[in-house]
């Protein structure tokens, strides 16, 4: 496994700085077969989950089990899914296939984040292409099929954020394409919506959506649309399992990482500026309501941004790094977000950097921490890395801060080469 890993690291490594040459009319199937083999590999090798990780995999199981059952899962207590109601259904029919199978559920829950991937890998190429020649947009959906973080996060780990990354670029790519007809727009807003019903985040991102959404009627279409596929899931579920919509948005809004300082500022104000006077005060405020002061920080940089007609993929980047630096509620997996639309940008030196971070967190969690393999790897020195493991943390931090302040101190904009709507 980490054999593996450190393979497609040097493979990620490597195309930072060539570009292949690769068959002419081929290039979009080789795109989508390597992102394939670099998840399937591990998912062949570690069929199982161990570790810590476990909880993870037992939490989406045992959400599988209560759906099928026809119980709520927003009433449980310590097992929790603080998400809309979709991704509860893919877990259940992962656990219908896995147990007709007789195969590991964990083998089948991250057969979805695989395909996931493979998409998001073609969506980048096919979005390039359009801004950059040919080599250069199959680099850029490459560098994110060998790109190690991902893998890391979804295969081994098995986080499932990439499906969300998925319909949040794709929805943009939809958006990008001309003419820019009522029918592109509401399939953008219907990638939107399942984005949304995943995980939360692409909603830090709907003000870019509806401005490249066109005209006023071509916006009125994304909300009704978006909207009127988040209320069929919602209201469906809140009749079919005899819930409430205040439970519902009580466990999504109320739900906290097990780990607060694990990044954002609390991890800074703990790990570093605890020596101000005021650090305790400090940090019990970001842990309590720092999270609205970030969303309001958040709104602001987006809505200078487009202002000044930044570039569309470069905003989307702005925003999640600047949220990645306020934020109260971040953990290292979520920096796979930033990613694509990195590569969309074309800033390749900084998605190296949270890459190659986050590579490395993960290596130290997975493999010397014990969070995958039982018992964890021992060795000299690995008890001082896995107790200093906040170190990558906390430059991973100075790295989303110097991402954000470039973009955001740049005295003109990079403007944005896709046609105007």
């Amino acid at each position: 496994m980490f054999l593996w890993i450190a393979a497609v690291t040097a493979a990620f490594v490597a195309l930072l700085f060539y570009t292949p040459k690769l068959p002419q009319r081929r290039e979009l199937l080789l795109v989508a077969v390597i992102a394939a083999l670099v998840r399937v590999v591990p998912i062949l090798l570690h069929p199982e989950q161990e570790g810590i990780w476990l909880i993870d995999i037992q939490n989406y199981e045992r959400t599988a089990t209560e759906i099928l059952d026809g119980r709520d899962i927003y009433a449980r207590g310590f097992f929790t899914h603080p998400y809309l109601p979709f991704q509860m259904y893919v877990f259940a029919a992962c656990k219908v296939i896995a147990d007709g199978l007789n195969a590991p559920f964990f083998a089948v829950v991250r057969l979805p984040i695989l395909a996931a991937d493979v998409g998001t890998s073609l969506l980048l190429v096919a979005y390039m292409l359009r801004r950059v020649d040919r080599e250069a947009a199959v680099r850029t959906g490459l560098l994110y099929a060998v790109c190690p973080f991902p893998v890391l996060v979804s295969v081994y780990h098995g986080q499932f954020d990439v499906i969300s990354v998925f319909f949040a670029v794709g929805a943009f790519y939809i958006l990008d394409r001309r003419p820019l007809t009522d029918r592109r727009v509401a399939g953008s807003a219907t990638l939107f919506a399942f984005g949304v019903l995943e995980k939360i985040w692409p909603a830090f991102l709907a003000p870019l959506l509806l401005l490249r959404a066109g005209s006023l009627r071509g916006r009125v279409v994304y909300v009704a649309t978006a909207a009127a596929i988040i209320a069929a899931f919602v209201l469906s579920y809140v009749a079919l399992y005899d819930t409430t919509f205040a439970l519902m948005r009580d466990q999504i809004v109320d739900y906290h990482s097990p780990y607060p300082l694990a990044g954002g500022l609390p991890l800074m104000i703990d790990r570093v500026f605890g020596f101000l006077p005021f650090a305790d005060a400090w940090l019990r405020f970001e842990l309590e309501d720092g999270d609205l002061v970030a969303y309001a920080i958040v709104a602001a940089v987006q809505i200078y941004l487009i202002a000044r007609r930044e570039h569309v993929a470069t905003t989307a980047v702005c925003v999640l790094a600047v949220l990645f630096v306020f934020n109260n509620d971040v953990s290292g997996y979520h920096y796979a977000w930033i990613v694509p639309f990195g590569l969309m940008a074309g800033h390749r030196g900084f998605v190296a950097a949270i890459a190659l971070l986050g590579t490395a967190l993960y290596v130290v969690l997975a493999f010397l921490a014990g969070a995958m393999l039982v018992p964890p790897y021992s060795g000299h020195g690995t008890d001082w890395l896995v107790d200093h493991r906040w170190y990558i943390s906390v430059a991973s931090w100075v790295v989303f801060t110097a991402w954000g302040a470039r973009i955001l101190l740049r005295p003109t904009p990079e403007g944005d080469a896709s046609p105007e709507p």
